[in-house]
């Protein structure tokens, strides 16, 4: 075995979301991936991280979690 692969997704109107664990076995390494977006009225939210060295150190990663509202007599939006 060289390459442990598990992904896992759910997707609807409302939401989506993703799960992703590889483990190169040779590297002894492990990614993961996690993501998810949500629609609400006129709000969407999403988020996601990253860990390219996942199990061993936890500063290397990188996310993202956000929120962005449209306004829709203004044609404007708002990222918080």
């Amino acid at each position: 075995d060289r390459v442990t692969a598990k992904l896992d997704t759910r997707v609807s109107r409302e939401e989506s979301k993703v799960d992703l664990d590889v483990t190169f076995h040779g590297f002894q390494r492990r990614i993961k991936y996690n993501g998810q977006h949500k629609f609400f009225g006129d709000n969407r939210s999403g988020s996601f991280n990253f860990a390219w060295d996942a199990g061993k150190d936890a500063t290397k990663q990188i996310g993202f979690d956000g929120l962005l509202t449209f306004s829709r007599p203004g044609r404007s939006f708002d990222l918080k």
